[in-house]
């Protein structure tokens, strides 16, 4: 099925965790299967700017989703009418196929949901293990803030590393929402979906009484995100 097509690709190491190596190897696939000529590949300063560009906006998804997206616009199954390459990979290029290719995720199940590493769910950690892995993501030299995972923030309160106030947390939780708000408002500029921002400002005016379980969660893992993020980067101390 092609959700579980999916699935799979999206549990495969993400692209903000490969090698600049790692990453041409697939572009180069990507190049062989559109048939991109050599002499037309992005040259090494190129390169530069689009890994950096593909990191900052898919760094979240499995490395393997790229491919995934560009085999299902060959075969046909993106709602996109023209997949020539033309000698020359552009970024405009690259977001035209995966902006079909995040379209038909939606179309296949509600929302491709980033999956919790599997490891973490399963196997009961340490306070030593979550230390380690808290410190590790401390020491990343670039921190993406759309692939923080939550469960960070719940090891940060549980271990007492952090503690927010109320007024804190008001105030991040409405930073939260914002953000949550302007996701929707570029859905529906960008990508012609405008149904969920619609209803997101309906709730927003009616003071999000029926604010639906499903965008309660949304706002609540942006808000352990913000907190997560100005910990890892020093403006949290920890407790003594």
């Amino acid at each position: 099925m092609p959700t579980d097509i999916i699935k799979m690709a999206s549990q495969t190491t993400k692209i903000s965790e490969i090698s600049d190596n790692e990453l041409a190897q697939q572009l180069s696939v990507i190049y062989f299967m559109i048939g991109l000529r050599p002499q037309h590949f992005p040259t090494t300063e190129e390169d530069k700017f689009l890994f950096y560009y593909i990191r900052t906006n898919f760094g979240h998804k499995g490395v393997k989703e790229i491919y995934l997206a560009f085999d299902l616009a060959l075969k046909g199954l993106l709602d996109i009418e023209d997949i020539k390459v033309y000698d020359q990979f552009s970024i405009e290029y690259l977001m035209r196929i995966m902006n079909a290719y995040r379209l038909y995720c939606k179309r296949e199940f509600a929302e491709v949901i980033i999956p919790t590493p599997v490891l973490i769910d399963n196997i009961k950690l340490s306070n030593e293990d979550k230390l380690e892995e808290i410190q590790r993501w401390k020491e990343k030299k670039e921190i993406i803030f759309k692939i923080l995972p939550t469960y960070l923030h719940d090891w940060l309160v549980e271990l007492n590393i952090i503690e927010v106030s109320e007024k804190d947390k008001m105030i991040k939780f409405s930073k939260a929402t914002k953000l949550r708000e302007d996701e929707l408002r570029n859905e529906a500029e960008l990508e012609n979906i405008k149904l969920p921002y619609k209803n997101f400002i309906a709730w927003r005016k009616n003071n999000f009484i029926d604010l639906p379980p499903d965008e309660v969660q949304r706002i609540e893992n942006i808000y352990k995100r913000i907190v997560t993020f100005e910990y890892l980067k020093g403006n949290y101390d920890k407790k003594d």
